[in-house]
């Protein structure tokens, strides 16, 4: 059974830091769906997702990752993906997806991406 760890924190600007740790999988990825969800319904449209602890996605974790970023785009939002694991990257490289999403290496940098001064 994989396990999926998600701490939550607000930051300035209405913005969603989501540390996520673990698999984001078949199993896992409904957890990370309804965090979202539930940011989204208390407003918040803007989210980064902290992922260097990540150490599997399938399928169902990238397409979480994808809608997340769509919804919140349409949103007027965005999503940034923060400090990917050089595997991650790996996995989102081979599928071309890394031009889909927003990367950032630091906080600092996530923030502006979204147009929020930290």
């Amino acid at each position: 059974m994989s396990a999926l760890d998600i701490l939550e924190e607000r930051l300035a600007g209405k913005v969603a830091l989501l540390s996520v740790a673990g698999s984001l999988d078949a199993t896992t990825y409904a957890s990370l769906q309804r965090t979202i969800d539930a940011a989204a319904s208390q407003g918040v449209r803007r989210f980064v997702l902290e992922l260097s602890r990540l150490e599997f996605i399938s399928s169902a974790g990238i397409s979480v990752l994808t809608s997340a970023s769509q919804a919140a785009r349409s949103q007027g939002g965005g999503l940034v993906l923060l400090r990917l694991s050089p595997k991650i990257r790996q996995i989102l490289e081979i599928l071309c997806l890394l031009p889909f999403f927003s990367i950032a290496d630091t906080r600092d940098g996530a923030m502006r991406m979204l147009g929020v001064s930290s």
